[in-house]
């Protein structure tokens, strides 16, 4: 915001050259020039500039209450350029055939060219351009593709991923922070001038990633060491007690040292709710137990397991890596047909998301 009435001496140019700001003071430059080459200025109330105004590129975005009654726009008292400029206007409530008079000139028409306008707040609206006497005029019509900017309803078409992220939409483009603002002027510009089909793929593509999340990739790696271990327990404790060796004349032996491949995958399908993606697990599982009689034994194992979830379709490109490492203690105990197993173990889990 600039504070106060800005005076600027006679001749003196004032640039905005980049960054957001809420223009809501009144400028005074003489016979000299406001140049905005790239800054996205938001007005909410009229702004009068004494002197010239100049825009090329950057962003007007006008913000409008009492369903467009009242709205911000530039009055300058010389001559008026916007040139290559997203007009963004910003209201809920907002009808077809409402006019906005963006910036209006005492000397002489506003020249415009390459302007894009976009509508927030008010589904189903588009806007256009035209000049009225000395004024840069922009007019709502309803209905079309570009202009539509209910994201909660636009991203609804891309399932519940995109409808839950429209609805966040809908929240940025009307609140009036910095940063929701900073978002309103370079991001929704780029989603209002997609096609609606892509529109509501950009709004889903916006969504947290679709892949497993950490969570379940966590869980899963446990299960898998948690299998492998409980299967291991059941078959030592299958057979007779102290007979390995026995066939070849040997002595039977207490210890034994085993190991087991981890592995598996899955492959989820795209919906119109969430885009698909496959999980591949592999790993190894290792251990060292001891038998105390016929009918107790316990161990230590330790593990290894990798997981690779890859998004499809629209979450093409996106993945997660898992690196799980566990340590796990097992022991069993057998009373004729009962038996007990208990496991009690801890793992670290290094993950690696690319969006």
């Amino acid at each position: 915001m600039l504070p106060g009435l800005v005076m600027v001496p006679a001749l003196v140019m004032l640039r905005f050259a980049s960054g957001n700001l809420l223009l809501n003071d009144n400028i005074n430059v003489g016979t000299g020039t406001v140049t905005n080459s790239g800054a996205s200025l938001k007005l909410v109330n009229p702004i009068s500039i004494t002197g010239n105004y100049s825009q090329t590129g950057g962003g007007l975005d006008i913000v409008a209450t009492n369903a467009g009654s009242s709205y911000g726009y530039l009055s300058v008292s010389g001559n008026a350029s916007v040139i290559n400029t997203t007009i963004t206007i910003s209201g809920t409530g907002l009808t077809a055939g409402e006019t906005f008079t963006i910036a209006r000139s005492s000397i002489s028409a506003v020249p415009f060219s390459g302007d894009h306008v976009s509508i927030t707040g008010t589904n189903g609206l588009t806007g256009a351009i035209t000049d009225i006497g000395d004024n840069l005029v922009v007019t709502l019509s309803g209905g079309g593709g570009g202009g539509s900017t209910n994201y909660q309803q636009t991203g609804s078409t891309a399932g519940s991923a995109g409808g839950a992220i429209g609805s966040t939409l809908d929240q940025i483009s009307n609140s009036t922070g910095a940063a929701a603002t900073a978002f309103q002027n370079t991001v929704l510009p780029a989603i209002n001038a997609l096609p609606a089909a892509q529109k509501a793929q950009a709004i889903k593509q916006l969504a947290p990633t679709q892949n497993a999340p950490s969570s379940q990739m966590s869980s899963n790696a446990a299960t898998a060491v948690l299998g492998a271990v409980e299967q291991h327990q059941q078959t030592a404790m299958s057979g007779d007690a102290n007979v390995t060796g026995k066939a070849a004349g040997s002595n039977t032996h207490d210890d034994a040292l085993w190991g087991q491949m981890l592995g598996g995958g899955s492959v989820r399908g795209s919906t119109a709710d969430v885009d698909g993606s496959r999980t591949t697990d592999f790993g190894l599982a290792t251990g060292f137990d001891h038998r105390f009689s016929d009918n107790a034994m316990g161990g230590l194992a330790f593990s290894w397991l990798r997981g690779i979830s890859k998004g499809s379709d629209g979450a093409s490109g996106s993945s997660s890596n898992l690196d799980s490492y566990q340590l796990t203690a097992y022991g069993t105990y057998r009373q004729g047909a009962a038996f007990f197993d208990g496991q009690m173990g801890g793992g670290y889990n290094r993950f690696h998301q690319k969006c």
